[in-house]
């Protein structure tokens, strides 16, 4: 398991477009606004209730006093998207309800916002949860807009800091496999408060692009993580499609796909803009390689093979602990991300190392580590077939032994792909 395994923040998405106003979903009060037209962050909405002019909010179906509606705006985010969700769609409403702020690049997003929490009741007043990952696209535009980014200036009243730019990380290859690469990632002296992105591609075919990095997203992958990188502090992250496809918190658009075998890569990361300074320069380029694949027949792959190429599956149903699944809830299961649920992660990594003992892997080494994994799972019953749970700190040993032994690192090695 990575040290320090970091968390998502969101990614940016376009501006929507403008459509007509939704209805008024905020019920305001008799208080005048003192700056009119313009709008104020999330933490202005939070450290000063005296300039809210509303008694209560509506969020999807529920609606909220002033009073709960603070509430949601001191919760801590935690990974729950719900929550961070909330707390921008909170100020967005203000900002029009109090300042009379332009709406017309944000109508369509509130719509969404509130479509997309429907009747879940926002923590810490209910329970309702969305992952980060799902919500990211929506935070992004509502917290440009918040930030006077969009169609609405910043209030003239409100403080504005000095400009600044976060200090540049560094970048250092740590270990490899043969599906993924782990880095570590140092922090300057300003640390990343707001987390950190990693960028990637091939070494051919940076060459190719003459040695630099493109400007088209689409020809490189890239992973954000949303935990803090203290100043002056390593933090160690693994590239490839276990950790990132199971990793809580981790967003990416090459979150399934593994590292080639025998590869050279580059990497680059750099610090997210926080509340206060603009995001750093990206890093050095580190160039790192994969290690070599086996072969042979006598071979491994890992969890993100098998869940990509359900076709070339040597079996059709497996016993994960005691409960028996046939070959179409195996994919589901294999296709659910983990979010945190040690259970999850534990039968993917099961899954993967029973198909490849059936195609003829050595299953010296692990075996007992899977008769371990099975007595421990027992009966639940793995979602998204039931709704099982296990801790990640009852299961990371053993999901760690057999991620090894399915990526090669340990046991006859991993399958040329």
């Amino acid at each position: 398991t990575p040290s320090a395994t970091p968390t998502p923040s969101a990614s940016p998405t376009p501006t929507p477009t403008p459509t007509p106003t939704p209805s008024a979903t905020v019920t305001p009060s008799p208080t005048p606004t003192p700056s009119p037209g313009c709008v104020w962050s999330r933490n202005h909405w939070r450290d000063h209730p005296e300039d809210w002019c509303v008694t209560e909010i509506q969020l999807g179906q529920h609606t909220y006093t002033a009073a709960e509606a603070l509430q949601i705006m001191n919760e801590p985010i935690n990974n729950n998207g719900l929550v961070d969700l909330a707390q921008q769609l909170i100020a967005t409403k203000l900002n029009i309800a109090c300042n009379h702020a332009d709406d017309s690049c944000i109508a369509q997003t509130i719509i969404d916002a509130d479509n997309m929490i429907g009747d879940l009741v926002v923590p810490p007043i209910g329970d309702g949860f969305l992952t980060e990952e799902a919500v990211s696209g929506l935070v992004a535009t509502l917290t440009a807009y918040n930030k006077g980014n969009l169609c609405a200036p910043v209030c003239s009243g409100t403080p504005t800091p000095s400009p600044c730019q976060l200090d540049k990380p560094a970048l250092a290859c740590s270990a490899s496999a043969a599906s993924n690469i782990s880095l570590d990632v140092t922090g300057g002296p300003s640390g990343g408060p707001a987390g950190f992105v990693v960028q990637w591609m091939t070494l051919a075919d940076f060459v190719a692009n003459g040695n630099r990095w493109p400007d088209d997203p689409d020809e490189l992958c890239e992973a954000i993580f949303s935990d803090v990188l203290p100043p002056n502090q390593t933090l160690r992250v693994t590239i490839g499609d276990d950790r990132l496809f199971d990793s809580l918190g981790v967003q990416s658009d090459c979150p399934g796909d593994p590292l080639l075998c025998d590869t050279d890569y580059v990497f680059r990361c750099r610090v997210n803009q926080s509340d206060a300074c603009e995001a750093s320069p990206w890093s050095n380029t580190a160039v790192c390689d994969t290690l070599p694949c086996n072969p042979g027949s006598n071979c491994t792959d890992s969890q993100g093979y098998w869940r990509t190429y359900p076709n070339v599956w040597p079996l059709q149903n497996l016993m994960l602990g005691g409960v028996s699944y046939e070959g179409t809830q195996l994919l589901q299961i294999m296709n659910r991300r983990a979010q945190g649920n040690g259970l999850i992660m534990l039968a993917h990594q099961v899954i993967a190392a029973k198909l490849n003992i059936a195609t003829g892997a050595d299953p010296a080494g692990v075996q007992q580590a899977i008769n371990d994994a099975d007595n421990l799972i027992g009966g639940l019953v793995v979602p998204p077939i039931g709704n099982g749970y296990l801790s990640p700190a009852q299961t990371s040993r053993l999901t760690e032994t057999l991620r090894e032994y399915n990526e090669g690192t340990i046991g006859p090695g991993h399958c040329q792909e």
